[in-house]
């Protein structure tokens, strides 16, 4: 087996920081490196571990994920951001993707799903959800 995906979770309440590191770290190709609970701590940890995908919460303070993933694709481009938060409106992804991010999940999905989208992302794919995708691309940037 190649190298394992390392992975910094980072989200301003202790129990889904919990909940995710439970379960990756039952994955054979994952592992989890480090963890944070907010935007600014996000870009200082990835800058100390270099993750290959850091997991960032749109709603967090003072520096929500979205800002974060901004700074993150700008300094280290190869890093993958999967953003995961409740707020499921169309205008916060594209916000989002706009920023870098290359993927965004609902935290209503199951956390097979979740394991899925870090293997995606790792791979080079992108993760969005429903039909997202399609709209973008057809809505483009004016």
């Amino acid at each position: 087996m190649g190298k394992r995906i390392s992975i910094l979770v980072v989200d301003d309440h202790t129990a889904v920081r919990e909940g995710l590191k439970a379960v990756l770290v039952l994955q054979p190709d994952m592992e989890v490196v480090g963890e944070a609970s907010d935007g600014a701590e996000a870009i200082a940890e990835t800058a100390r571990l270099q993750p290959n995908i850091v997991i960032l919460d749109v709603l967090m303070k003072p520096m929500g994920g979205i800002d974060a993933c901004r700074v993150i694709k700008s300094r280290w481009p190869s890093i993958k951001v999967l953003i995961m938060s409740e707020l499921k409106q169309a205008s916060i992804i594209r916000r989002a993707v706009v920023a870098g991010a290359d993927g965004y999940l609902s935290k209503e999905v199951n956390m097979e799903l979740v394991c899925q989208a870090l293997r995606t992302l790792h791979a080079g794919g992108m993760v969005l959800p429903g039909d997202m995708g399609s709209r973008l691309v057809g809505e483009g940037e004016p």
